[in-house]
């Protein structure tokens, strides 16, 4: 701060027992991109490349000892100077390095809205376009690419859908909205969220019931590799930190922590039952609610599902979907 036109250099010491919102950010600028749109850098300076302080380098002999006889996330932390990863993910193929990319919102292209709705947790809204792309030979693909994000904390229906429609996206008129099945339902005495949506935006939103499992490997299978390109399914603007800190990529927005959609575990570290934390995970149950909605179950033995949702202008009748 002392130097006009230069930032703030933060060094540390190991990863070891940090505060968790240390290595949250130094993971967050590992990504290329969110590095450059935030003008910042992560930088790694692992033990052997402190050839004084450690002779020899990486045939230090004390190195080589520690590799042996360390938990390979602490030898990682102490002297590879990278973080562990979060433990126990439940999607471990997300790499902000991959996944996370610039998108711009083309308003040509139909635009996709996956809602998980909440208020003492967040509310999420994801946004997404299907973007035709082509490889380098010409061969043609389809991008999912989350464009914008609403990620809220205490906020009622009637304030997210104020929020929408500032959106420039919302004049797109040719929009697919999908609810958590639970936006259907009575919460006590007030109405059901998917109603109180259709009377201040005029948008009608579908919902079906997801199972949990199957809907992981739907989430997994975009976050896959494209045959035809080698390039994600599934990509997610930075701006979408939500999205990005539950898969693993970043900190938390609202307390700048690490904060996963992980496994449950016991005491004694080995991953517990079949369901995972139905925590940090609403903007993941957004997505996933509009990629069953959209291209059904992976499962092979399910067969090709007629697609429930059709494209739908502003004010159109929704047509039915059928399950």
């Amino acid at each position: 701060g002392q130097y006009p036109g230069f930032g703030q250099l933060i060094c540390s010491g190991t990863f070891e027992g940090g505060e968790s919102w240390y290595p949250a950010q130094w993971t967050k600028y590992k990504s290329s991109v969110t590095a450059k749109v935030d003008k910042t850098l992560s930088l790694s300076l692992p033990s052997h490349e402190n050839r004084f302080a450690w002779p020899g380098g990486e045939r230090n002999p004390e190195l080589a000892m520690n590799r042996r006889i360390l938990p390979e996330a602490t030898y990682l932390e102490r002297h590879e100077a990278i973080p562990a990863p979060p433990s126990g993910r439940v999607h471990p193929r997300f790499d902000q390095d991959r996944h996370v990319k610039i998108c711009h919102y083309d308003p040509e292209l139909p635009v996709y809205i996956g809602n998980d709705p909440g208020y003492a947790h967040p509310n999420a809204v994801e946004v997404i376009q299907k973007k035709p792309l082509f490889t380098s030979r010409g061969d043609k693909w389809e991008q999912w690419q989350v464009v914008d994000e609403l990620y809220v904390q205490n906020t009622t229906v009637e304030e997210v859908c104020s929020m929408v429609l500032q959106r420039p996206w919302w004049k797109n008129p040719y929009k697919v909205g999908v609810v958590d099945i639970a936006g259907q339902a009575h919460a006590g005495q007030q109405e059901p969220y998917a109603q109180i949506w259709r009377k201040k935006t005029g948008m009608h939103l579908m919902s079906q019931s997801v199972r949990i499992l199957p809907g992981i490997d739907r989430f997994n299978t975009l976050l896959d590799n494209d045959p035809v390109s080698n390039e994600p399914r599934l990509v997610f603007d930075p701006s979408c930190e939500g999205i990005i800190s539950e898969l693993g990529g970043g900190p938390n927005p609202f307390d700048h922590r690490m904060h996963v959609y992980s496994w449950h575990f016991d005491r004694t570290g080995v991953r517990s039952g079949n369901v995972p934390r139905d925590e940090y995970n609403d903007a993941v149950k957004a997505i996933t609610y509009l990629a069953v909605n959209q291209l059904g179950y992976a499962d092979t033995y399910q067969g090709v599902r007629k697609r429930a949702v059709r494209n739908l202008r502003n004010g159109g009748s929704p047509g039915r979907a059928r399950y």
